[in-house]
C-alpha cells in the first residue's frame, strides 16, 4: 500500500508536537498519496545553518523533530536530533568557539529522540554556555529542548508553550468491511494487540495507551521544572497543560527568560561564559586611530545609550570613515594571528637564548683549555729554545701563575749562566784556578770547577756538592 511506513509513523508515535502542525503534516501525507503515481519521496537529511558570530557557535534549526530524519522530510521539512547532537559536539571541541546558540523554529516533534539531544546539550553546558533563541516558534518537544539550555531568549512575537503529548489512533475496520476485506489480528500476550488499526480501540486499550501518555507528559513536565528552576505544580499551573505563550507572556510564565534578537542570545552566551567584550574591544582596536575606532563602535548594541550618542556626535565632526565592518573583522583576525606570531616568536626567542647561553659556557670552557695549552706551549717553547727541562712541578706552578714572565726570565737566566759555566770549566785550566793545587779554593768557580774535574759532575750536581764543602764561599 503506497504511504504504508510513513502511516505507520504517524501512528506509532507519541507526539510532542501542537496539534495543528500535526494535522498538517497529515494533511500534507493524505494529500500526497491520493495523487495519481504520486510525488517520489527519497530519504534526505536536514541542513542545519551553522556559523560563528563573535566566536558564539550559532546551530539553526527549521521544522518539525525526529530522532532521525526519513522520507517524511520530503514533504514537511524537519530536524534531525542526530544532527543536532553532531553539531553540538563540533561546537564542543572548536576551541575558537566560546558559547553556544540554538536557535530553534519548531512546532515540536516525536518524544522518540528527544533524551538523546537533552544529554548532548547537559554535556555541551559543562564545558560552554548554551542558549536557545527561539526564532518565531519554540512549541511541545522544543521547549523540551530549549528549556535544557542555560537560558531561553525569544523575540517580542515568537509563540512558546504547547507542553503536552499527543498521539493519533487511526481504526480501519469499517472501511475495511466495504471492501471486504477481513483482517484478523493473532497475538501472544494480554496486551500484545493494544492499538491496532484493524479494530476497535476498546476501552482497556485506550486506558493503556493514555497511561504511557501521561508517563511521558510526566517526564515532559518534570523536566521543565527542573530546567527552569519551578516546582511541578507551578509549571503546571503556569506554563504547562498544552498552552501557548507570546513573548512577554512565556516570559510571565517562567519559559524565558529574556526578550530580544538573535544578537541578544548571542551576547548572553558570551556573558554567561565570562567573555570580556570590552576587554576584547580594548585589544582589537588598539591600533585604531580615533576615526576607525569611532566608526567600529558606533551602533554597537552593548555600549549604553549615552555613550552611543556621544560616539554619534563624534563621527558626525569627524572626516570620513573609510573603514568597513569587514575590514575591521580582518583586523581582529590579523591581530589574532600576530599575537600568535609574536607568542611563536618568543618562544623561539627564549629557545634560541637558552641554546646561546650553553654555548657560551662550552666556548668559555674551551677557551680556557686552549688558552692553557696555548701558554703551556709557549713557556715549553722557551724553555726548549736553550735545551732546559722544566720539571712537571714548575711548569704547574707557572701555569698556575697570572703573569710567570719574570720567573720564566729568571729561571732562563740562571740557566744561561750555567750554561756558561759548564763551557768554561771544560777548560784544562778552568777558570780562576789555584796555582797550587792542593789549597782550598777561594772562588765558587775554582771550587766548582775542582769538582767537576775530579769528580765527573755536571754543573747542578758540582753547585750542590760545593755548597756543601765550602759553605764559607756561598754565605758571602
Amino acid at each position: 500500500m503506497k504511504g504504508a511506513a510513513i502511516t505507520k509513523y504517524f501512528l506509532s508515535n507519541h507526539w510532542a508536537i501542537t496539534p495543528t502542525y500535526l494535522d498538517t503534516m497529515k494533511s500534507a501525507f493524505d494529500e500526497w498519496k491520493s495523487i495519481e503515481g504520486g510525488v517520489v519521496c527519497e530519504t534526505e537529511t536536514d541542513e542545519s545553518t551553522s556559523h560563528i558570530t563573535n566566536g558564539v557557535a550559532v546551530l539553526s534549526y527549521s521544522g518539525s523533530f525526529h530522532k532521525k530524519l526519513s522520507g517524511l522530510n520530503a514533504l514537511s521539512g524537519g530536524i534531525s536530533g542526530e544532527s543536532i547532537i553532531n553539531d553540538l559536539t563540533t561546537a564542543v571541541n572548536d576551541d575558537s568557539v566560546k558559547g553556544i546558540v540554538l536557535s530553534l523554529d519548531t512546532p515540536g516533534g516525536t518524544v522518540d529522540g528527544v533524551s538523546d539531544v537533552v544529554s548532548a546539550i547537559n554535556a555541551a553546558k559543562a564545558v560552554k554556555p548554551v542558549v536557545t533563541y527561539a526564532d518565531g516558534l519554540l512549541a511541545s518537544a522544543g521547549v523540551w529542548l530549549g528549556s535544557t539550555s542555560n537560558a531561553v531568549v525569544c523575540n517580542e512575537m515568537a509563540q512558546i508553550g504547547s507542553i503536552g503529548v499527543i498521539m493519533v489512533h487511526q481504526e480501519e475496520s469499517k472501511g475495511a468491511a466495504k471492501s471486504d476485506v477481513t483482517s484478523t489480528v493473532l497475538t501472544a500476550g494480554k496486551y500484545k494487540g493494544d492499538g491496532n488499526r484493524y479494530e476497535p480501540l476498546s476501552v482497556e486499550a485506550k486506558a493503556r495507551l493514555q497511561d504511557s501518555l501521561d508517563y511521558y507528559y510526566s517526564l515532559f513536565v518534570d523536566h521543565v521544572a527542573s530546567s527552569r528552576g519551578m516546582t511541578v505544580a507551578d509549571c503546571l499551573s503556569r506554563a504547562a497543560e498544552g498552552r501557548m505563550f507570546i513573548g512577554a507572556q512565556a516570559v510571565e510564565a517562567g519559559l524565558v527568560d529574556h526578550i530580544g534578537n538573535l544578537e541578544t542570545a548571542i551576547n548572553l552566551a558570551l556573558t554567561l561564559g565570562g567573555y570580556n567584550v570590552k576587554q576584547e574591544l580594548q585589544d582589537a582596536l588598539a591600533a585604531m586611530d580615533s576615526t576607525e575606532l569611532m566608526a567600529s563602535l558606533k551602533g554597537h548594541g552593548a555600549l549604553p545609550e549615552s555613550v552611543g550618542s556621544a560616539i554619534d556626535a563624534l563621527v558626525e565632526d569627524s572626516e570620513e570613515i573609510t573603514i568597513l565592518k569587514s575590514e575591521y573583522d580582518g583586523l581582529k583576525s590579523q591581530l589574532a594571528e600576530t599575537k600568535q606570531t609574536q607568542s611563536d616568536t618568543i618562544d623561539a626567542a627564549l629557545s634560541i637564548t637558552a641554546e646561546l647561553d650553553d654555548l657560551r659556557t662550552a666556548f668559555a670552557e674551551l677557551q680556557t683549555t686552549t688558552d692553557a695549552d696555548t701558554a703551556k706551549s709557549s713557556i715549553a717553547s722557551q724553555f726548549e729554545a736553550v735545551g732546559y727541562e722544566a720539571s712537571d712541578e714548575l711548569m704547574a706552578s707557572l701555569l698556575a701563575m697570572d703573569d710567570p714572565s719574570a720567573i720564566i726570565t729568571a729561571t732562563l737566566d740562571l740557566h744561561n749562566t750555567k750554561m756558561s759555566l759548564a763551557e768554561n770549566f771544560k777548560e784544562s785550566t778552568g777558570l780562576d784556578e789555584a796555582p797550587d793545587a792542593s789549597a782550598a779554593p777561594t772562588t765558587i768557580d775554582e771550587a766548582v770547577n775542582r769538582l767537576m774535574s775530579a769528580e765527573s759532575l755536571d754543573i747542578d750536581a758540582a753547585i750542590e756538592r760545593a755548597a756543601e764543602l765550602h759553605p764559607s764561599l756561598f754565605n758571602r
